[in-house]
């Protein structure tokens, strides 16, 4: 298997939430802090930070990826990425999604394997898979530069065209996006209760 790096993604434009998500604090770490600790702590390295161009860092962090693809959403991410490191995988981390802890990316981890492009959580939500906590093998890099040349950014659409494994989630509310500030009052809320 290739060597796994980690890409954490935190250069979305965050207009549903109206700041940068990867500089709100959860449990007294930035997101973008959290999601980086969390692979480290799964044994991931190096990780990497994943920013659109000119974006303040979101947390002290020496590893910057500057998508190459801004308008592209985190297909642009991903292929960044396999730019810099065409013969590595990635673990994918979308930093908005601070509930992942190490169990959930050691299982990832766990269940790579020839000759699966991607091993990602099928979403609560029925019918989908969960592309930005999932690990992504260098196979999907050429694929991943034709769908954005076409346009094509739908990371849903693609995961159908490859071959993937698709796993149950042991938890599957950790899987929770925060997309707006409503969403991240009630897991504050949550906390503290």
């Amino acid at each position: 298997m290739e060597e796994l790096y980690g890409l954490v993604l935190a250069g979305g434009f965050s207009k549903r939430m109206g700041r940068d998500k990867g500089s709100l604090m959860f449990q007294g770490k930035s997101l973008a802090q959290r999601a980086i600790d969390t692979l480290r702590a799964a044994g991931i390295s190096p990780v990497w930070l994943s920013l659109r161009p000119g974006q303040a860092l979101p947390c002290p962090h020496p590893k910057v990826l500057r998508d190459a693809y801004p308008s592209c959403g985190p297909m642009g991410a991903i292929a960044t990425f396999f730019e810099h490191f065409p013969d590595k995988a990635c673990l994918v981390l979308a930093c908005d999604m601070p509930l992942i802890g190490i169990e959930e990316v050691e299982l990832l981890v766990k269940k790579r394997q020839d000759p699966a492009a991607v091993v990602c959580f099928q979403s609560p939500e029925a019918s989908r898979l969960e592309p930005l906590c999932a690990v992504w093998e260098s196979v999907t890099y050429a694929p991943i530069t034709q769908y954005i040349q076409l346009q094509q950014l739908s990371l849903q659409r693609f995961l159908q065209a490859q071959p993937i494994i698709s796993l149950q989630a042991p938890h599957p509310e950790r899987l929770a996006n925060l997309n707006d500030p409503e969403t991240l009052a009630r897991l504050k809320n949550q906390e503290q209760g």
